[in-house]
């Protein structure tokens, strides 16, 4: 059997006994072989000290049998058998590596649905950030709008009982220009269904108070709004308003003629302003108005490119999905549903079955018509995959970087690099 040394904190050997007494080491000298706990002094070893008596006795030449037939026996014991102990319990190695693969793949898995957990975290906080503490946020965009004013007025010369759009005298004509379209009809009898009768009522009585009607041109937009709404954390809808067209129910000014009196007085004619708003201002108002519900504004200043690019949220693990296949856009005054693929062209959406329809604003001077879209719902969910992704990617790293310091640290004595 082979023995170490401390001398100071260097490690001397390996060294038989018999070179370890040839030493002349201070008993005290710490010394360690195989199958020992911890470092000992030379003087607790048994076999040490056996071989010290037996020196002793021949020295003096003379010893009782008992002591020198242990002496003799001393000499005769294999280190192998004086240091056996315990017999082990051996382990193939394989169960090692096996144990030590499903405490990684555990780990692992806290790991990533840790991370997972810091990463839902995160997009909630910029999601809370695009809300600004509200639960509801608008902005619009505004563009001049191009359109004809038309002048309303009743003609019975030709259809009794029709209201007409015409358009307004042009500088320098006195004739109005032909009809565009009929507004409305004066009820009459002659209806196949009482709720025909009832709508023919319905339009009759609303556009004959109109004295000019505002018809906006297919390819422009006036107002345009866009609405975010937080239905809960994980499920958000987003709504667009856009303008439609405007009447008015005043003129803009009112005018009075001059009267003649007897001997040659008379007052002159005038015209009074009825200060109604002008186009722009018509939309504009109407704008601030839909983006406020019970006096909340839900106006955000310069949050549109925010909003629009809202929809596009994604993060490591989570990201917005649509609910439904289909996506419902808007051109102008026509809503389509998108059934993505590229397609060119879209289907033009049922305008009285997905959107809400004649929604109007009016005061005493005018009346603004819009139109919304509010079909586009999206909820926060987990990206499939992407978990199991990373859990197989870095249990398979991990069990790679252990099983190599394995087996460098079990055959690392083999190996010699040249």
């Amino acid at each position: 059997m082979l023995y170490y040394y401390l001398e100071g904190f260097e490690k001397k050997g390996p060294y038989t006994i018999s070179d370890l007494r040839a030493l002349n080491l201070d008993r005290e000298t710490l010394v360690f072989t195989e199958g020992m706990d911890n470092w000992k002094p030379i003087k607790d070893l048994e076999i040490f000290n056996q071989l010290e008596e037996k020196a002793v006795y021949q020295s003096k030449n003379g010893v009782n049998e008992n002591i020198k037939e242990n002496i003799i026996n001393a000499e005769n014991i294999t280190e192998n058998d004086f240091f056996r102990g315990p017999s082990k319990i051996e382990i193939p190695y394989i169960i090692v590596l096996l144990v030590f693969y499903f405490v990684i793949v555990g780990v692992t898995f806290l790991y990533i649905t840790h991370k997972k957990d810091d990463d839902y975290t995160q997009v909630n906080d910029k999601i809370s950030k695009v809300f600004n503490g509200k639960n509801t946020i608008a902005d619009y965009s505004y563009e001049k709008p191009r359109g004809e004013l038309y002048k309303v007025f009743y003609d019975d010369s030709f259809l009794k009982g029709n209201y007409y759009l015409k358009k307004e005298k042009l500088p320098g004509k006195s004739e109005l220009v032909e009809v565009e379209h009929v507004l409305g009809s004066k009820p009459n009898n002659y209806y196949d269904k009482d709720y025909q009768k009832e709508e023919a009522i319905r339009k009759w009585d609303f556009f004959k108070q109109f004295v000019h009607y505002y018809e906006i041109d297919t390819t422009s937009n006036g107002f345009s709004i866009l609405k975010l709404e937080k239905i809960s954390n994980e499920h958000f809808r987003l709504s667009e308003i856009w303008a439609e067209n405007v009447a008015y129910k005043v003129n803009d000014s009112i005018y009075y003629p001059g009267k003649n009196y007897d001997y040659g007085f008379s007052t002159p004619s005038y015209s009074i302003s009825t200060y109604r708003p002008s186009i722009d201002t018509c939309y504009q108002v109407a704008a601030r108005f839909l983006m406020t519900n019970n006096k909340i504004s839900f106006y955000e200043a310069a949050s549109m490119d925010k909003i629009n690019a809202f929809v596009n949220t994604k993060s490591e693990f989570f990201e917005l999905n649509h609910l439904e296949t289909d996506t419902y856009v808007r051109r102008y005054h026509t809503a389509y549903i998108d059934h993505g693929n590229n397609s060119q062209y879209k289907e033009r959406v049922n305008k009285t079955y997905y959107t809400t329809g004649d929604h109007y604003l009016e005061n005493q001077k005018f009346i603004v018509w819009y139109n919304d879209l509010d079909k586009n719902d999206y909820h926060l969910v987990e990206i499939k995959g992407v978990f199991i992704k990373y859990w197989i990617i870095y249990s398979i790293s991990f069990m790679t970087l252990f099983s190599l310091i394995f087996f460098a640290v079990k055959y690392g004595r083999r190996i010699q690099l040249k």
